[in-house]
């Protein structure tokens, strides 16, 4: 089981990731979010946890010859070990996402 006790909400930016193969495009907002009040975070995190609740498989990354080559492990590890800012990283993953969505079934959506 997974703990979620110790989860906060420091910054947040929301942008759109499209499927690449339907030629949506990405887009990156300028805003980024660094002040909730209790219930704003509150209902965020309840939010983007819920779906992680109700499962009992945990969700790894994955890489066919070694874990350190998948990108958005490598982003995310370097966002928490500080050696990269919030905005490089989000902007990295998201033009990541984007270049792996040409399959038709993949809809394109908001990135939080």
């Amino acid at each position: 089981m997974i703990d979620f006790s110790t989860i906060s909400l420091k910054k947040m930016a929301i942008h759109f990731c499209g499927n690449k193969g339907k030629k949506e495009g990405v887009y990156i907002s300028n805003n980024i979010f660094t002040s909730f009040n209790e219930e704003e975070e509150e209902s965020f995190l309840q939010y983007f946890i819920t779906p992680f609740r109700k499962i009992e498989e945990f969700y790894n990354f994955y890489h066919p010859t070694e874990i350190e080559l998948n990108e958005v492990k490598s982003f995310v590890s370097a966002l928490f070990n500080n050696e990269e800012g919030f905005e490089e990283v989000y902007e990295k993953i998201a033009k990541t996402l984007y270049e792996k969505s040409e399959h038709p079934n993949i809809n394109g959506g908001e990135y939080f």
